[in-house]
């Protein structure tokens, strides 16, 4: 459903999700997406309701004081995720100067499986930071409104645009490590991909979260899939050990995850175009420019 309000000195568009709440659902759900343009006019008034807003301002400025006494200041490129159930004392801040200020945000509803992923993209809390490219976070923002704004609407549709805004933001958050759950699957791929039949179950136990999100964290933070990144490892030391050591191919094989010599050679030569004896025999210096 769209909606326009206009109340006096603003002007919000609203995209709203009329499928029916499940407080205990497993997926994310999106209760409304705005593009919201406020004059210098503008007051705010009324209370907020307890869902998580995602905001993204697009033109205009704000300069405000808190009632903690803070100053806030908000400029184009801003991206904030805020609970507003926790974030009482921003609500009615003292504006001290504002031009037209346009922004996106959206609203979501609380579940277990929003506050899970809140925690993994963002483990030292809800973040607040300036974009310097707007473009990428812009279009996500739009995938949202886009997958709100069809006739029949979709919550596993819209669910997944407001998953890859948020891979976006993490990707772009200046200074972050990367989601603890992808860190923690990494360090135990390091420590384990020589064991042979090491599969996505394993790790995504280790890392303490589902399959399916072992799966998109990969995707999103390391353009792969878990078994591209656990054969890399392999290949990587296959061919240390080709160049570095008299193993027999077939040695080689087992110390490296490989259950059958056949299999090593065969997906060795598919990705670098020389069976594991032609590599060896070029050595160091000739194989430095391989893939």
């Amino acid at each position: 459903m769209e909606k326009l309000w206009t109340p006096p000195g603003a002007q919000e568009h609203y995209w709203i999700n009329m499928s029916d709440a499940d407080q205990e659902a497993k997926s994310l759900r999106v209760q409304a997406f705005c593009h919201s343009i406020y004059y210098p006019e503008w007051r705010v008034s009324g209370c907020l309701r307890p869902n998580y807003m995602v905001s993204l301002v697009l033109e205009g400025s704000e300069y405000a004081q808190l009632p903690t006494g803070d100053q806030r200041r908000i400029l184009p490129g801003l991206f904030r995720i805020s609970d507003l159930n926790r974030d009482r004392t921003d609500r009615h801040p003292k504006i001290i100067r504002r031009t037209r200020l346009e922004r996106y945000f959206i609203l979501l509803e609380f579940n277990p499986l929003l506050n899970v992923l809140l925690d993994q993209f963002f483990p030292a809390g809800l973040p607040q930071f300036y974009v310097n490219d707007m473009s990428k976070m812009r279009e996500a923002f739009e995938a949202v409104r886009d997958a709100l704004a069809e006739s029949r609407q979709d919550d596993a549709k819209i669910g997944s645009a407001l998953f890859r805004l948020l891979c976006e933001a993490a990707r772009l958050r200046p200074g972050m490590p990367q989601p603890q759950a992808l860190m923690k699957a990494q360090r135990y791929i390091d420590s384990c991909f020589c064991k042979p039949g090491l599969d996505r179950a394993e790790i995504a136990e280790a890392a303490g979260i589902s399959i399916s999100m072992l799966g998109k964290l990969f995707r999103s933070h390391l353009n792969c899939t878990v078994h591209e990144a656990v054969f890399r490892k392999r290949m990587e030391k296959v061919k240390r050990l080709l160049l570095y050591s008299d193993l027999a191919i077939s040695s080689i094989a087992e110390e490296c995850g490989f259950r059958y010599a056949y299999y090593l050679a065969r997906e060795f030569k598919k990705n670098f175009g020389l069976t594991p004896l032609q590599y060896r025999r070029r050595g160091p210096e000739e194989t430095d420019f391989l893939p």
